[in-house]
């Protein structure tokens, strides 16, 4: 903005005639619409790199929230919206040139899968009209595809569904789930709103596993059960010399192997039940499946971090009872010593090398991998200061 441009804005808005009002508004109106596809293209780029990990966040639609104070559903359209430019030049091209306003370009990006012939009638029909027409003709657009598809095509492949799993030799399980596309559609739905992805890269896939397991989490504490089950029961086969010096065989009943980091997590919130070896096979002990918090306590953090994920910038409901100091090293189970983590942030917490200390009745610090602060959040309100 040059010097002439900011003594302009310095005028105050009663000393200019009606017409230049009109012309200062149109005039500014277009300099905010280049100025917000510039921004566009940059949070494309910064979400193509990830860059929001570098903050502890889950998405870039986290990271928005959090670093840019957006409500989440605009965060979430933001980042849609710039990913869908990416794909589309010719809709960038127009939005980039101050010709097409952000409200034209949301609707047109509703359409999905839109080739170059129909983006340029799409632009043809945003010159003629206003966003709302716009945005009438996306939802037109939708109805057609779904009046398409008819209820004996439906019949046919909703017998097909199912989900068939396997396992691979590198300690994973590939999980193939074979669904109408209608419930596709509207699984996927459920996972942007509970995952809040929006990229088609490679990490969106991490990000619907995530966000899968949230879901399935919460929808089995909930299914015909009232109140609070664990998160977990880790059975736990451990050597005597492992419960003595730490040093020894630690897996779980199937055989496959866990790290000490991936244990201290699960046992922030689960039932354990342990199985005590001495050498390879002389059982000395079974212990009894217990609970580490008690549901008392349990719904003390509950009230005090509000429901909901203590990391900063976090929102999410589905958490788990995190030790501030675990308990294996002399950290208590009480109120003062626990605090709600989002699966994702829990694992960022005890793999990732991110670090929590503080006072959870108080104020938590969290720290990057590197030492520097990421955040605070306050038990008053549950968020980041």
């Amino acid at each position: 903005m040059s010097v002439t441009d900011i003594d302009e804005m310095s005028i105050e808005p009663g000393a200019l005639d009606t017409a230049e009002l009109a012309c200062e508004l149109a005039d500014l109106n277009a300099r905010i619409t280049v100025l917000t596809a510039r921004w566009m293209a940059l949070l494309a780029e910064f979400d193509r790199r990830e860059g929001w990990r570098n903050d502890g966040q889950l998405s870039c639609v986290d990271w928005l929230v959090w670093r840019c104070g957006m409500s989440r559903k605009t965060a979430y359209e933001r980042a849609r919206v710039a990913q869908e430019l990416t794909r589309r030049p010719d809709v960038r091209a127009r939005f980039e040139s101050g010709a097409l306003s952000y409200a034209k370009v949301r609707a047109i990006t509703r359409i999905k899968g839109a080739d170059e012939d129909t983006d340029r009638r799409l632009l043809d029909a945003a010159d003629a009209g206003t966003a709302a027409d716009l945005e009438r003709l996306a939802r037109h657009f939708e109805k057609l595809e779904e009046q398409e598809r008819g209820v004996d095509d439906y019949n046919r492949r909703f017998e097909r569904r199912g989900i068939t799993t396997s396992r691979t030799y590198d300690g994973m399980m590939v999980i193939q789930k074979v669904v109408t596309l209608e419930e596709g559609e509207e699984y996927l739905a459920h996972l942007e709103a509970a995952g809040d992805s929006s990229a088609e890269e490679s990490s969106t896939a991490q990000r619907r596993a995530d966000a899968d397991m949230a879901l399935i989490r919460a929808g089995r504490a909930s299914f015909d059960k009232p109140g609070h089950i664990d998160s977990h029961t880790v059975h736990v086969v451990a050597d005597l010399s492992t419960l003595l010096v730490g040093v020894g065989r630690a897996e779980l009943l199937d055989g496959s192997p866990v790290s000490i980091e991936t244990l201290r997590r699960m046992s922030c919130d689960c039932g354990i039940v342990r199985h005590v070896l001495k050498g390879d096979s002389e059982l000395l002990d079974i212990g009894t499946r217990t609970s580490v918090w008690t549901v008392a306590q349990r719904r003390a953090i509950r009230v005090r971090d509000h429901g909901h994920c203590r990391w900063p910038g976090c929102h999410r409901r589905t958490c788990d009872c995190h030790h501030v100091v675990h308990h294996a090293d002399g950290g208590a189970t009480a109120v003062s010593n626990g605090c709600l983590l989002c699966p994702q942030h829990h694992t960022c917490t005890h793999e990732g090398g991110f670090v929590v200390t503080g006072d959870a009745d108080a104020t938590l610090t969290f720290v990057r991998p590197d030492g520097t602060v990421l955040g605070r959040s306050t038990a008053s309100y549950g968020e980041a200061a």
